[in-house]
């Protein structure tokens, strides 16, 4: 039963952040350039692509290598991949 709770707030989190967007006063985060995201994801991809059953791995297989059809693409501003987000992340705070 505790779990069941738990995952339910999750998914309503998701529910709230993925389809209705930010809340008003709440600044959502900046878009990432498509080239950058291109870069990032192929760097991702090339250590983490080849794991069996990891994100990449799926995203990979499932998109047939269409961008467009990656998870990166799925957010607006190129925000739909948790790894690539945090990799830009890191990149540009230490800039």
């Amino acid at each position: 039963m505790r779990g069941d709770a738990a995952q339910k707030r999750l998914l309503d989190r998701w529910f709230i952040r993925t389809v209705v967007g930010p809340m008003p006063g709440e600044s959502s985060p900046e878009a990432i350039p498509r080239e950058v995201a291109e870069r990032l994801c192929g760097e991702i991809a090339a250590v983490k692509g080849n794991k069996l059953f990891s994100q990449c791995w799926g995203c990979l297989r499932f998109s047939k290598g269409d961008f467009s059809r990656m998870c990166v693409s799925n957010a607006p501003g190129f925000r739909g991949c948790r790894l690539v987000n945090s990799r830009y992340e890191e990149t540009n705070t230490s800039s």
